[in-house]
This record gives C-alpha cells, sequence and structure tokens, in this order.
C-alpha cells in the first residue's frame, strides 16, 4: 500500500477535513473528518478500496460485514472488487428487526469493515451483535485509527475478544502529512494535535481552550462562529 498515492487523491477532496466547532456522534469537537465525501469521488473511493483490499487479501474470512450506517458503503464497496458475500449489521437490537441482514451461516467467519475507529463503544456493539447472530468476528478494518491515549481501552477489548485491527493509517499521520502540504493552517495545528492527544479535555468542554481555538479561527483565520458557539463559549 502506498500511502503517499493514498494521501494525494484523499487530500483532493477539499472538503473530507472542517476546521470548526461540529457536533457528531461523540460530541462537540473541533475538527471533523467525513469520509462521507470521500465516497462522492469516485477515483478517492476506488483507491480507498483497494487499498482495504489489498490489506483484507491478507486475512482468511468468509463474509464482509459492515455497521450501520457509515460502514455500509465501504463494506459493500470492498465485497464488490474482492467478490466476497456481504453482510450488514445493527447496532441496536430492535423487536421485528434483524441483527444481521443478508445470507450467513453461523460459524462463518467475518471480517468488519468501518471507516474509521476513535472509541470503540459502536464497533463492540456490532461484533456482539455479530457474535449473538452465531458469527465469528476475527478482524475489524477501518480507514483511519484514531490511536491517542484513550484507545488504550479499546485494544484491551480487542485483545480479550481475539479481534485483530487493521488500518491505513492513523490520524496522526493524516494530520502529520496534512501539515507537510500546508492543508492545515499552522495557526490551529497545535490545536489539532492537542485534540488528539487530550480528546476528553476537548469533549469535557474545556471552555478555555475552545474560546482559545475559536479565537483563533475567527480571529486569524476568519472563519466564521456561529452565534450559538460564542455564546455557549461566553466569547461575546
Amino acid at each position: 500500500m502506498n500511502k503517499t498515492k493514498l494521501f494525494n487523491e484523499i487530500f483532493k477532496v477539499k472538503s473530507f477535513v472542517t476546521f470548526a466547532p461540529r457536533i457528531v456522534p461523540v460530541g462537540l469537537v473541533p475538527v471533523k473528518l467525513d469520509f462521507r465525501k470521500l465516497m462522492s469521488h469516485p477515483a478517492v473511493f476506488r483507491i480507498l478500496l483497494e487499498a482495504l483490499k489489498e490489506e483484507a487479501e491478507k486475512i482468511n474470512f468468509d463474509l464482509i460485514a459492515a455497521g450501520e450506517i457509515s460502514g455500509i458503503p465501504w463494506g459493500a464497496g470492498l465485497a464488490l472488487v474482492m467478490n466476497k458475500p456481504f453482510i450488514y449489521v445493527h447496532k441496536t437490537k430492535t423487536s421485528g428487526i434483524n441483527l444481521v441482514e443478508g445470507d450467513y451461516k453461523k460459524g462463518q467467519k467475518v471480517i468488519l469493515i468501518d471507516d474509521m475507529i476513535a472509541y470503540g463503544e459502536k464497533k463492540q456493539a456490532f461484533a456482539e451483535n455479530l457474535k449473538d447472530s452465531g458469527l465469528n468476528v476475527s478482524d475489524i478494518m477501518v480507514i483511519l485509527a484514531h490511536t491517542d491515549r484513550k484507545f488504550a481501552r479499546e485494544e484491551r477489548w480487542l485483545k480479550k475478544e481475539g479481534i485483530n485491527l487493521h488500518y491505513l493509517f492513523t490520524w496522526k499521520e493524516l494530520a502529520e502529512e496534512q501539515m507537510k502540504r500546508k492543508i492545515i493552517p499552522k495557526e490551529i495545528y497545535p490545536y489539532y494535535l492537542n485534540f488528539m492527544e487530550h480528546p476528553e479535555q476537548w469533549s469535557d468542554n474545556d471552555k478555555k481552550k475552545w474560546q482559545e481555538y475559536c479565537r483563533v479561527l475567527k480571529n486569524k483565520l476568519n472563519v466564521s462562529i456561529p452565534e450559538e458557539w460564542e455564546e455557549m463559549l461566553k466569547m461575546k
């Protein structure tokens, strides 16, 4: 896998990274990576699927599974390029809905595909639901892994369950490449790195950090800060 080639294609999608406060499933974050944007660009989508295929060919498995919703396009795409059966799994158990959608046999070996792994609660839920359906989850594969200090908890879970984690690159590798290519403004690079190394401080709404970051965005980079954020962060 040629990471330089991967980054060359990914960085053509200018909207992939957003430097402004955004709400995502884990809460308020200063930087958002939007893998859905990459799927809108066939050349980028294809090169990432080919990279996933190259890694997946090293693994022995029967089925490709993906978790709802963000993992489904990547899992389905990989299944097509590898000519492998595809299934998808729901995160929560709902009456009248199958946990796993698609054709499969109990005891089959599954590789779970998603766009990224940061904090593994979703992956744990998907893996547990696959196992409850009689499937053997041997491996998880993602495009990006956020391997900060908090990720140690997920590493312990993966080891305990005997699940191998595979990824194309880490968030730190992505950030370093973005900085090298001047995609990240140097004024906010320290905040970007701090968020990756200490996400808990940002998710706990450390107002001092948020105020500093938003002032840099607003005053040095002319990034518009929504009024509700300014009010919430007491910047007025």
